[in-house]
């Protein structure tokens, strides 16, 4: 319906068949006293308006079930609001409550309560007997939980949302809630827990701050080494984190965002079902990372997404290509220079990478990565892109503003990464192909130690110390260093040696490097009139010999 500016008339209440009633989003002071009369209704949406009290009369709507109403200034609850006792969907957040006083106490049918972001200085008195499932009381200024009051949930309550109170402690009866599924007691000045929450068999995922203490798993006073799947340790200022945490075997997610971690324990990069492991906002290096990952089996197996946003990393760890299972790589507001030798094409499952934000100078043969599909390296110190990505079977998005590159030009970057990547790919020979990883990449043996960078092959020389013919395939003008030596991109069907196209794929290379020259010189706002199209005649004439002597390979 239309917004409405101002009240409902008191006739409105001859609506007496209303089922279902819908005033979301309007400019709603107040609610006529005439909406008692409507006896059937089940359902009254009143979210964001501007309510500052629900009518005396709302107590006589017997068959109401769901009740939203937030986003409103109420201050208080009528205190016939008891009677709604077939009520299960209460929605009060974002409101101006300080208590509800009894006002909850015998909603028997109740099953979902939010009550966050209000005032609420006062635990609510909770209904008995009612099988209140979810229960949401964050961001308020509570300092505590009334025992008895939260007692009369334990026979149903799975999720307890406390996050962002003002709690100094935990009852112990808290252990009593024995269904307890999710537990969230985040940013509260809590120095301890009640041991018996170790006890709690159905509870997986905690979300703690404050002091953890040492005991937290099995062989201590807590049990959640049997239990815990999901743990947030968010926004604290741990250093490090107690090698207990490794003994949580049943853990899937590990969160412990904006902290001031230097490095972390080795027992957890063995938690054998650890599938999410976020540690932006930290101030971890490549070398703690190197040093953490060192032999890891099971984390390799396991491991799905790892983020290490915003760290100190300055390289590439190695030991990265262990985590065979990996599927999203994070590594955005870094300060990593260089991504050559790293071995990508062992991260076999990887499909999003995020390296913006870094000072790159060069990607590597990151193309190598078999099922790459977003790749993100805004914002960096790149002055080539390699072509090679263009060849990314699995490639779909491509972000790459913000880099004094000139390998793809900033109107075809403007119309998003299919232009950018069928650009990159016609920059190659026709039907050329990415080639198998390098001997050194697949050669590479994953128990070694540190991120210090595996010595390239210079001069030309493969790592056995044999010469690298030029005729074992094209080179492609991508990003690279002068002394890399990489694998370069093939023509099809010619892997191995062509001895008769040798002189041609030569010629190809130059004609390439010559096209990009003057592609850079083009770019130049400041060139005159005659120069330009001087320029673009002579492009004109080295493309056309380009396709030319590619037409020889065939």
């Amino acid at each position: 319906m239309d917004k409405l500016d101002q009240n409902l008339s008191e006739r409105f209440g001859a609506l007496t068949s209303l089922k279902e009633l819908v005033l979301s989003g309007n400019k709603l002071s107040c609610l006529p006293n005439s909406i008692g009369l409507l006896e059937n209704l089940e359902s009254l949406h009143v979210e964001e308006n501007a309510l500052t009290a629900l009518p005396e009369q709302i107590g006589a709507l017997r068959k109401l079930h769901v009740l939203i109403a937030h986003t409103n200034q109420l201050t208080s609850l009528p205190s016939s609001f008891g009677a709604l006792r077939n009520i299960q969907n209460l929605d009060l957040k974002k409101n101006q409550l300080e208590s509800t006083g009894d006002a909850l106490a015998t909603l028997s049918g109740l099953k979902f309560l939010d009550l966050r972001q209000n005032k609420l200085v006062v635990f609510p008195v909770l209904p008995e007997g009612a099988a209140l499932d979810q229960v949401f009381l964050g961001y308020n200024t509570l300092s505590s939980i009334d025992e008895i009051s939260i007692l009369r949930i334990e026979d149903s309550v799975t999720i307890l949302d406390m996050r962002d109170n003002k709690l100094q402690g935990l009852p112990a009866n808290l252990a009593c809630l024995y269904r307890l599924k999710t537990l969230d007691v985040a940013n509260n000045d809590l120095t301890d827990l009640p041991p018996g929450l170790g006890y709690l068999k159905h509870l997986n995922h905690f979300i703690v701050d404050g002091v953890l203490p040492a005991d937290l798993v099995s062989q201590g006073q807590f049990n959640f080494g049997e239990t815990l799947l999901h743990l947030n340790l968010s926004s604290n200022q741990f250093r490090v984190l107690p090698a207990e945490i490794g003994e949580l075997k049943l853990l899937k997610t590990l969160t412990v965002e904006s902290n001031e971690l230097q490095s972390l324990h080795p027992s957890i990069a063995g938690l054998p079902h650890l599938e999410l492991l976020r540690l932006q906002k930290n101030q971890l290096s490549a070398e703690s990372i190197s040093e953490f990952l060192h032999n890891s089996t099971a984390l390799g197996r396991s491991l799905k997404e790892l983020d290490l946003r915003n760290n100190c990393l300055t390289s590439m760890p190695l030991e990265l290509c262990q985590l065979h299972s990996l599927e999203t790589l994070l590594l955005a507001f870094n300060r990593i220079e260089t991504l050559e030798q790293f071995p990508w094409s062992q991260l076999t499952n990887v499909s999003l990478i995020s390296i913006s934000n870094n000072k790159l100078r060069s990607l590597g043969r990151i193309y190598d990565a078999p099922l790459l599909a977003s790749l993100s390296f805004e914002n960096n110190n790149l002055t080539k892109v390699p072509c090679e990505l263009g060849l990314c079977p699995n490639l779909r998005a491509i972000y790459m503003n913000g880099n004094p590159q000139r390998t793809v030009r900033g109107a075809v970057i403007a119309k998003g990464s299919t232009e950018i990547l069928t650009y990159l790919k016609n920059k190659l020979p026709p039907n050329a192909v990415l080639p198998p990883p390098s001997p050194m990449t697949r050669a590479f043996k994953t128990d070694q130690v540190g991120s210090t960078q595996i010595s390239s092959s210079r001069e030309g020389r493969t790592p056995s110390g044999t010469p690298r013919s030029a005729n074992t395939a094209y080179a492609a003008h991508g990003n690279y260093a002068q002394d890399e030596g990489p694998a370069p991109v093939a023509p099809v069907d010619s892997f191995a040696p062509i001895v008769e196209n040798s002189a041609v794929d030569v010629e190809l290379v130059k004609l390439s490097a010559q096209i990009e020259q003057l592609e850079s010189q083009l770019d130049n706002p400041s060139l005159s009139a005659p120069k330009r199209f001087a320029l673009k005649k002579e492009l004109a004439v080295v493309r056309a010999k380009k396709i030319r002597e590619a037409r020889k390979i065939k």
